[in-house]
């Protein structure tokens, strides 16, 4: 599952332009390495929920800002990933990232829309529910690169889509069916691409394509993890 170059070239321009308000809860953890490994952020969602309530956020510099935007596109936002500028604005001492109007979407509609296509993940243990998700998924969803830029509702209703689109869907199965989940960016064989790391029961954790299932190690030689899919201006 491959985003295509206008996905990428679509990625999130970072305008530099922001304020001194709170400190952030996500500084230090906007890795899915850190963020599988602590569930408690994995649903620590209220910075992001004041975030697309048009809260603005501060930040030291506009590093910090990307790794916040970086862990709000990826792991939390619904509609899109990463497609039009957030606008920042730049101070002497810290920068503000704000959250544009136009980017508002109904986050509630579209969990609802994924639990009435997909239903609830059956399984005994973490393994278990990811094979049921990737089944499901398989069943429901096809891949088709004309939807790269389709937002998800439109996958949905189509049961078309690539892989961001996958992803946030098992995402939001998984993490609803206790099965600590992260979203990672990095290259398939050179090629932009999306995945989960999920966290079992006993604390191992895996790579999971939701196309594939649990990634052995010969999988995992053809992906590349990369800090980031927002450019930073």
């Amino acid at each position: 599952m491959k985003l295509t170059a206008k996905g990428i070239q679509n990625y999130l321009a970072v305008a530099v332009t922001a304020i001194v308000l709170t400190v952030l809860p996500y500084g230090n953890l906007l890795t899915a390495e850190a963020v599988v490994h602590d569930s408690s952020a994995i649903y620590a969602d209220d910075v992001f929920v004041r975030f697309e309530n048009g809260e603005e956020q501060s930040f030291r510099d506009k590093e910090e800002a990307r790794r916040f935007l970086e862990a709000y596109l990826l792991q939390y936002r619904m509609n899109d990933i990463c497609t039009d500028r957030y606008p920042v604005v730049r101070y002497s001492d810290h920068v503000v990232l704000r959250f544009p109007d136009d980017r508002r979407y109904d986050r509630n509609c579209q969990i609802e829309a994924i639990w009435d296509r997909f239903g609830s993940l059956e399984g005994d243990s973490a393994s278990e529910r990811i094979a049921d998700m990737c089944c499901k998924l398989n069943e429901r969803m096809i891949y088709d690169t004309d939807f790269a830029d389709a937002a998800m509702l439109q996958s949905l209703e189509a049961g078309r889509g690539v892989c961001w689109h996958y992803v946030k869907i098992a995402a939001v199965l998984l993490r609803e069916n206790e099965v600590p989940t992260a979203i990672v960016h990095g290259l398939l064989d050179g090629d932009s691409h999306v995945w989960l790391r999920c966290r079992l029961e006993d604390g191992t954790v895996v790579d999971v394509d939701p196309e594939v299932g649990i990634l052995n190690d010969a999988q995992m030689k053809h992906l590349t993890v990369t800090p980031y899919i927002t450019p930073c201006r």
